[in-house]
């Protein structure tokens, strides 16, 4: 009697273990997806999409010159072309004549006198001799093809001023250039500045 339970008992244990190790065959036989991989939207724009990114072309300088400096070329209706810093403004005062004028400075300015074809600069310099408002002497600059140029000392109402007189032909046009300058901190800089939009000066 005892010997058919026990042959029972280890019948039924048997097909325990042949369930267990059909589930196990079955788990391991299961399907795993793989996980969805993102797209990086730098890789699309890399194989032919658009890419977020602008691209910026950066301004070229000018050789290191005055035009690298902010600012730009006027036309002036006396038939030269100029490059006015952004500082500065350019402006029609009277007929033959055109100024540049600080916008920031008071009483800084530049004024470019047409003095019409073929003028004698002999009797311009003996006039501004003749007619000069205080100590004037001569001024050496670096200037290309400069006939005159003069440096004058004098007293305004607002205190001690100079005024920087030059002259100069381009083909059959005389110009004159007159730079008024108060005593003050950036008078030197304002100068400078002057003398820099003068050397960009050509005619049509």
């Amino acid at each position: 009697m005892w010997d058919k339970r026990l042959l029972v008992a280890a019948f039924l244990l048997s097909l325990v273990a042949c369930n267990v190790e059909v589930e196990n065959d079955n788990e391991q036989k299961d399907i795993v997806e793989p996980p969805l991989t993102e797209v990086n939207e730098s890789e699309e724009s890399n194989n032919g999409g658009e890419s977020s990114e602008e691209e910026v072309e950066l301004p070229a300088e000018e050789n290191g010159g005055i035009e690298s400096e902010p600012g730009g070329y006027f036309n002036s209706e006396l038939g030269y072309q100029i490059y006015v810093l952004e500082d500065y403004t350019f402006t029609l005062e009277e007929p033959r004549t055109d100024q540049i004028y600080h916008n920031t400075q008071s009483g800084y300015f530049l004024r470019i006198v047409d003095n019409g074809k073929n003028a004698d600069f002999t009797k311009m310099e003996e006039t501004l001799l003749e007619h000069s408002q205080g100590a004037i002497t001569a001024y050496d600059i670096e200037f290309n093809d400069v006939e005159y140029a003069y440096v004058e000392h004098y007293q305004s109402e607002e205190g001690d001023a100079y005024i920087y007189h030059l002259a100069k032909k381009y083909e059959e046009t005389v110009v004159s250039y007159t730079i008024f300058l108060p005593q003050g901190d950036d008078m030197e800089e304002i100068k400078e500045d002057f003398i820099k939009m003068i050397e960009t000066v050509q005619f049509d």
